[in-house]
């Protein structure tokens, strides 16, 4: 888990924040369990997290939920067939954050 953090101006209130999760599983089939049972678990109404969607973010797939801290985006790596990767962006540039990530994670 990393944060990572910019202010633009300390005296206005234009921050950007992200935390980035990666899991590594064993392999890429156990990746794709991982990101099942977190879809599965975030569908039932009780997660905390709701309006559970898939976006396609520069051509790959990633799910998206609201919830808590931020706007929630998770996916299978591109880099690392073993990888799941979750991120919390707060941002009015989420997109463009998320973007960079699928390029890094």
């Amino acid at each position: 888990v990393a944060d990572y953090a910019h202010d633009f101006n300390p005296y206005q209130n234009h921050n950007e924040q992200a935390t980035v999760w990666v899991g590594n599983a064993r392999d890429k089939d156990a990746a794709d369990q991982l990101l099942a049972k977190m879809v599965a678990g975030i569908a039932e109404n009780d997660s905390g997290f709701s309006n559970l969607r898939m976006l396609a973010v520069s051509n790959y797939d990633v799910y998206q939920a609201d919830g808590y801290g931020g706007k929630h985006f998770f996916y299978h790596s591109r880099k690392s067939g073993e990888r799941v990767v979750w991120l919390i962006i707060q941002s009015n540039n989420e997109i463009s954050i998320l973007e960079q990530a699928l390029n890094i994670f």
